[in-house]
């Protein structure tokens, strides 16, 4: 697995302080099987999602799906922003009732979000979407792009994203971004590569 050069820099202090949460998919229609299974060299899609956590600093980590996951969908197939709302509710909940102080338990305030099919993202682009967060202490997104994301404060914006889910069941990711007031922020150009979604096979081919 190709890591990020030496010029990287670990998200590091106040780690403890960020989970992740893996979107692993749902019926992937167009890709016509699971691409949290897909392959990039020897690692599954899943997998290289997980190592890019990992190399961030990042420690606390979720997976949210189907069976098997952390988080599992109530009402699966509804798309990711369901998903989503779906487990920042179960997370929330969770650390609400733990007592325990490891870190993976207590409550995080910042949740770093990426989906399984956005193979090429790397620990350098996802450490500059938590930092601007910590620094504007506010959401924050690529511009023109959904995911990756970053939720700051998810205990405020729980209440707001409950609310979008009472009135629409299957919320787009856009709808919560604008429903939590989330920043754009301007990609790197040496970035823009790292952002493509992996949803067809003529896609996966392209990277195959």
């Amino acid at each position: 697995m190709k890591i990020a050069s030496s010029s990287f820099e670990h998200w590091g202090e106040g780690a403890d302080d960020v989970s992740a949460f893996i979107l692993c998919g749902g019926q992937s229609r167009r890709m016509g099987r699971s691409k949290a299974a897909l392959t990039l060299g020897h690692n599954t899609f899943l997998e290289t999602a997980k190592q890019t956590v990992v190399n961030t600093g990042v420690k606390n980590l979720y997976y949210v799906g189907q069976k098997g996951c952390d988080f599992v969908d109530d009402v699966p197939f509804r798309g990711p922003g369901a998903a989503l709302i779906n487990a920042l509710a179960q997370f929330i909940r969770f650390s609400t009732l733990t007592t325990s102080p490891q870190p993976k338990e207590r409550a995080s305030n910042t949740v770093l979000v990426l989906p399984v099919d956005m193979p090429l993202l790397t620990p350098e682009l996802l450490c500059v979407l938590l930092k601007h967060a910590r620094r504007k202490r506010r959401s924050v997104y690529f511009e023109n792009e959904c995911f990756p994301l970053v939720l700051y404060n998810v205990k405020h914006l729980n209440n707001k994203l409950q609310a979008l889910a009472s009135i629409n069941e299957s919320p787009s990711i856009r709808s919560i971004l604008k429903a939590i007031d989330a920043e754009s922020i301007e990609t790197p150009s040496r970035f823009k590569p790292s952002l493509m979604n992996v949803n067809t096979p003529d896609d996966y081919a392209l990277i195959s």
